[in-house]
């Protein structure tokens, strides 16, 4: 855990929502609350390597539609997951053989892979949004990986904003009507910011790179081809 940690700010809007501070509180006391939260369809605000997440549980329609109110999202803009294990991402659907290099490569990381979904009547329409895939990447931040466990192993990573809002790198910058709706909010003190995860997906027998970020593109061919594949 960072000692540097910048002390905590106060939220500009007083809530009901319950919010611990994860040096403070402990890491166990935070795991507890999660769990009660998620059991709940409710939603988690966390720390992730980037900004702060709004998490619920994947496999939740009640859960998926709270986020979706949350965010004021549009129902056509897909949520992406994060995993605990490559073994949570096959229960999306299979991976395709393409994407496996990058797998080996960059996760946990910042890539977030386009996986087909093997039974759409399974999961929450807003997930894919009428695409047929699902993104999801596992993760190198350790809480965002043991909330995703404790959601059944995949929890949703949509940052934590209203529609077209700027991502918070912490608690004091969440949106007040998006608070209203947290049933959790864990303060990890600020988040580095930079660039969002990379998202790819396999297009006409070929890894496409659907957005550019944390990894570049080039460094998304260079493994494509270092693994005899095609880009």
């Amino acid at each position: 855990m960072r000692s540097d940690r910048p002390k905590p700010v106060p939220l500009e809007v007083e809530t009901t929502t319950e919010r611990l501070i994860l040096d403070d509180d402990g890491l166990a006391k935070v795991v507890a609350a999660a769990r009660r939260v998620l059991a709940d369809d409710g939603i988690i605000v966390f720390p992730t390597e980037s900004f702060y997440g709004i998490g619920v549980r994947a496999d939740s329609r009640a859960a998926v539609e709270r986020l979706v109110r949350a965010k004021s999202r549009d129902a056509d803009k897909p949520i992406p997951l994060i995993a605990a294990t490559r073994v949570d991402v096959s229960r999306i659907g299979p991976m395709p053989d393409l994407l496996e290099p990058l797998a080996a490569e960059f996760w946990p990381g910042p890539l977030t892979m386009a996986i087909p979904v093997a039974d759409l009547a399974v999961w929450p329409e807003s997930l894919s949004a009428g695409t047929g895939t699902i993104g999801v990447r596992v993760s190198g931040h350790g809480l965002a990986v043991q909330l995703a466990a404790l959601a059944g192993g995949l929890i949703t990573a949509s940052s934590a904003n209203p529609a077209g809002g700027t991502p918070p790198l912490s608690p004091a910058g969440l949106a007040p009507e998006l608070t209203g709706f947290a049933g959790l909010i864990v303060d990890g003190g600020l988040c580095a910011g930079g660039l969002p995860s990379t998202v790819v997906a396999v297009r006409d027998g070929v890894v496409a790179v659907l957005r550019e970020g944390a990894i570049a593109r080039a460094v998304i061919e260079q493994a494509i081809e270092r693994a005899g594949g095609r880009k």
